[in-house]
């Protein structure tokens, strides 16, 4: 995760001033860390007898479920933002291009008719912003990242299901992946770097009295 070393950086000079400016322990934030490159450096699993378009298509739902699991925690890291509706925090990214791509990929709407199909009947919010992705009045992919997550959670979902294209699932799955990845990086990066100065003259300062 960007930002990472220079938050140890800091952390070293000024343990506590670091964790009242994020108002988190070290220890979330590393098991943040932790989770993130793992989903980075996950390059999928091998299993015997099933095609390489299945699998590509399992890999994606296994990386897309462990990149969003860290992604739950990174945005704790963020109690302004609210989970539901990131896109309006998080603004510079890009949510409108990623959807075009992925509604163009699922142009029949059978992976995500899948979703909204398999998530239960409690997660009213996210099943009502996949309908409003799946008509382009919501135009940002998330909820479909999240619905992924937690339907793969309960082993229920494979990347055929409903007859589904499981080359171009993996394919959904990577754009996914790379958008809430870009946002964790870019993010942690600028909150650390909006008070990284301020701690570094402080300890400067410290040195010298």
């Amino acid at each position: 995760m960007k930002g990472f070393k220079k938050y140890q950086e800091l952390l070293k000079l000024d343990f506590r001033g670091v964790q009242k400016k994020l108002e988190c322990k070290p220890g979330k934030i590393n098991r943040i860390s932790a989770r993130v490159n793992f989903a980075s450096c996950f390059q999928g699993v091998q299993v015997n007898d099933f095609s390489l378009e299945t699998m590509n298509g399992y890999n994606g739902l296994f990386q897309v479920f462990l990149m969003y699991s860290a992604f739950e925690g990174f945005i704790q890291l963020f109690p302004e933002v609210n989970r539901y509706e990131v896109e309006k925090s998080f603004t510079n990214y890009k949510y409108q291009e990623i959807s075009e791509q992925i509604l163009n990929l699922d142009k029949k709407g059978k992976f995500l008719n899948t979703l909204m199909d398999q998530l239960d009947p409690k997660a009213k919010r996210n099943k009502e912003r996949i309908s409003k992705f799946q008509s382009k009045e919501l135009s940002t992919p998330l909820p479909v990242a999240a619905a992924i997550r937690h339907i793969f959670a309960h082993g229920k979902l494979t990347p055929n299901a409903n007859d589904a294209n499981p080359k171009k699932v993996g394919k959904i799955c990577v754009l996914l992946s790379n958008l809430m990845k870009k946002i964790m990086d870019t993010e942690f990066e600028k909150k650390i770097d909006s008070f990284y100065d301020e701690i570094k003259s402080k300890a400067k300062k410290k040195k010298t009295i």
